[in-house]
Parts: structure tokens; C-alpha cells; sequence
């Protein structure tokens, strides 16, 4: 999956964040839905995906609301318009047509008044599509607790936007467009038992990932750990929001009775001794991340214990990572092709692997590709369809054919393929 260059996560009352006034924020237009006409995907769509990963961490799934799509596809569109793809919680330029409100509580009491809980998450990627920047939301530990919180309705939207006129390309290497996907929670919904802790990866769940690389803003490391290839973080989260998590350990033993344990400096952190300032102190979540990818198709058992609200807890439960079959990347339609025409366009597919595509990080596919050619300028255009496909076009205009060799790696591995691209 493409780096997610940025995540952030909003949480507030509502009422202790309201900087601007009513009287100020732009009507919504009703032609808002064909102004955003570009949306990739519904938000209805959006919320179920997210519904899918809830209920298995045991979680109550979100009301889909109308209404909060209009919130969250106008703000993932104002990020395009003012901010060009640099994402915020905050709406400050006011000429932009987008402009709803200046914090997250704003945007959605402007749409539902009575909210009494607004919680907002948002990410950027450089490719892909909506449901891909989702699911880094909940590799991301902080943006996933804020997925898995105590909220009861929600709403999505998601809106591309070209990277490069595809008509304004000259000796560039990539056609590609990015995708903004903004969820807007609102409303407590009924807690779960006071016993029963959500956790992630959840119990009992397979084919977990093994590593994670950290792009989180606010990172759950130090500065010195941020975008580096690390353990898949673990976490765990109160069944109420205001309930307060202290003194948390984490011991991860696998099934060879190997011991990780956030006790152990060399081991990891949590999100306690990651910040120095105590800023995730007394939080209704606690998350650990280890320092190394977890073990390949191994089974862990997890105990976690600490404080909550005073009264110590204990929590176990198991998950197994997955298996990691090799990398492999295939040529498509027609997997035998090695050698391509002028503006012919073709696809690479890859498979297996651990999933976490290292080049600039995140979830991203890599192509390190080498070329050889007398071409002034790139011989091709690239532009990621999703995790494991990428299209490619062949703009190869010298005498002699160019030839182009691409790298795929993963966190454990790559493959490589040698093309050649055709001339004028």
C-alpha cells in the first residue's frame, strides 16, 4: 500500500473546541454531492469496511450517518483546495469553497447540533484507494483506537485528486493521484462490560502483520524511531472513554517461549514511556510497539496488565501472525510478456510476501527501478491502482529499444523483473 504521508486523530467534547462562530461557516451548496463528484468511494461503503474490522475486535458497529459524509467528504476536499494535500483537522482559509468550520466539532454541529461526542481520524495516500488509507488508520495504533472508541454514528468521504495532469506529463516518471479519506464520529454508544477490553490484533485473529512502518502524526515513538521499519503495535482500550489506564505492562511470549516485554527497554515502548512530557498519561487506551517485526507464522500469547481507574486488570488472549509466502510479481494481462510497444500500458501484480511494501515506507509498493536507455527523461509513466498493482505505460521514444529493469521489495524480500520497452 502507498506511504499514508500523514494520520491524524481529533477527539473533543463538544463545546470545548467551538473557536468560531456559527454565524461564520459557509452554508453547505446543494450541488455539494456532484461538486465532489470524484469521490472514489461511498461513504456508506467506507463505514462498513470499518464496521468489518469492529465487530471482530469486539466492538459494537457505527450507525452509518448521512449526514457526517457531507462533513467528512467537504473537509477531505477542502485539504485538496487549500491546504494541496497536506492534511489537518483545522479549516483556516476561509475564501476556500470547502470552508465548514474551523475544528472537527464545528464542521459536524453545523450538520447535527446535539452532538454531545465528535471524534474525527483522516489520512492521505499517494495512491490506492479510500479503503486502503483505512486500513493504514488501523495499523496506525493511534488512529485505530480512535476507530475502535466508544462511538456510536459515522460518517466518510473521500475524494481524489490528480498528482499530475495527465495531459501536463512531460519527462515524469509518475501519473499518479491521491486519495484524502476523512471519518467523522459522533455519540457515545453503550460501553461494553467492564471487563471486557478491546484489543488489537484482536483475539484469536490470523494473518496478523508482523511489522509496521511509522508515519503516525503524533507518533507513538520518539523521534529517533519515526519512519522506521518497526514491530506491529499491539493495543488496548477501556470499554468507556473516560475511564483511565495506569501502570500498564505488556508481555508478549511466542510459542517457542521467547518473552517481549515493555518492561524491557531493548524490547519496546509503550505509549507511556514514549513521551517524555506524559502527554498520553491517565488515556482510556495504552499501546505498545515493539522494536522488531514479530516472528513469521508464529502464535503469541499477550498479558497485559496495569490500573483501570484504580483497580488492577489483567487481559489475555492470543493472535498468530501470518506465514509470509515469498514475494512474486507478475506481468498482466498476459504474464509471459517481457517486451512492450510505444504508449502500450501494462500492469505488475504482486503477491505474497509480508504485505509491508518498503520504498519510502508505509504500506507502500517499492519500485526501485534501474533504467538503461539513451532517452532523455523516464521511458515510462507509473500510477499505483492498489496494494499490489501498478500500471505502467511505455513512453520510450529513442532509437533503440530501453530497457527497464524494476525492483519490488518487500520488509523480508524482492523480486525483480526485466522489460523492455520499445521505441519510436
Amino acid at each position: 500500500m502507498a506511504r499514508m504521508d500523514k494520520v491524524k486523530f481529533w477527539l473533543a467534547r463538544a463545546g470545548l473546541a467551538l473557536i468560531c462562530g456559527w454565524g461564520l461557516v459557509a452554508p453547505i451548496p446543494d450541488n455539494w454531492a456532484q461538486d465532489l463528484a470524484d469521490t472514489p468511494i461511498r461513504g456508506d461503503k467506507i463505514i462498513e469496511f470499518v464496521n468489518e474490522w469492529r465487530v471482530k475486535a469486539g466492538r459494537p458497529a457505527l450507525q452509518w450517518f448521512p449526514l457526517l459524509d457531507q462533513a467528512a467528504a467537504t473537509h477531505s476536499a477542502y485539504l485538496w483546495d487549500a491546504k494541496r494535500g497536506d492534511i489537518s483537522h483545522d479549516e483556516t482559509n476561509r475564501n476556500s469553497k470547502y470552508f465548514r468550520g474551523q475544528t472537527p466539532g464545528d464542521r459536524v454541529k453545523l450538520l447535527y447540533p446535539q452532538a454531545q461526542f465528535t471524534g474525527e481520524v483522516l489520512g492521505n495516500d499517494s495512491g490506492g484507494n479510500a479503503l486502503e488509507v483505512i486500513q493504514n488508520l488501523f495499523d496506525a495504533p493511534f488512529h485505530r483506537v480512535g476507530l475502535l472508541g466508544n462511538f456510536k454514528s459515522a460518517g466518510a468521504g473521500a475524494v481524489w485528486q490528480p498528482n499530475i495532469a495527465e495531459g501536463a506529463v512531460k519527462n515524469s516518471e509518475i501519473l499518479s493521484r491521491g486519495v484524502i479519506a476523512t471519518v467523522n464520529m459522533v455519540d457515545q454508544a453503550d460501553a461494553a462490560p467492564a471487563n471486557k477490553f478491546i484489543v488489537w490484533p484482536y483475539a484469536g485473529q490470523t494473518e496478523a502483520p508482523i511489522d509496521w512502518y511509522d508515519f503516525e502524526i503524533p507518533s507513538p515513538v520518539p523521534l529517533s524511531y519515526f519512519r522506521r521499519l518497526l514491530g506491529y503495535p499491539i493495543s488496548l482500550q477501556a470499554p468507556k472513554f473516560d475511564q483511565k489506564l495506569r501502570n500498564v505492562k505488556f508481555t508478549v511470549t511466542d510459542s517457542t517461549g521467547r518473552v517481549t516485554s515493555s518492561e524491557k527497554p531493548q524490547d519496546g515502548l509503550t505509549n507511556y514511556s514514549s513521551q517524555e512530557n506524559g502527554l498520553y498519561q491517565d488515556r482510556d487506551y495504552a499501546i505498545f510497539v515493539p522494536y522488531r517485526p514479530w516472528q513469521k507464522n508464529m502464535l503469541y500469547n499477550v498479558s497485559v496488565t496495569g490500573l483501570v481507574d484504580g483497580v488492577p486488570f489483567n487481559a489475555h488472549w492470543q493472535f498468530s501472525t501470518t506465514g509470509g509466502a515469498p514475494l512474486t510479481a507478475r506481468i498482466a494481462p498476459n504474464s509471459n510478456r517481457t517486451s512492450f510497444e510505444p504508449n502500450e500500458e501494462f500492469d505488475v501484480i504482486l503477491s505474497g510476501g509480508t504485505g509491508n511494501y518498503l520504498a519510502d515506507g508505509g504500506r507502500t509498493l517499492s519500485i526501485g527501478a534501474e533504467v538503461y536507455s539513451d532517452q532523455k527523461g523516464s521511458p515510462y509513466l507509473y500510477r499505483r491502482i492498489s496494494n499490489r498493482q501498478t500500471r505502467f505505460r511505455n513512453l520510450c521514444n529513442a532509437l533503440r529499444p530501453c530497457t527497464l529493469r524494476l525492483t519490488f521489495f518487500d520488509s523480508a524480500s524482492s523480486v525483480t523483473l526485466n522489460l523492455t520497452l520499445n521505441g519510436n
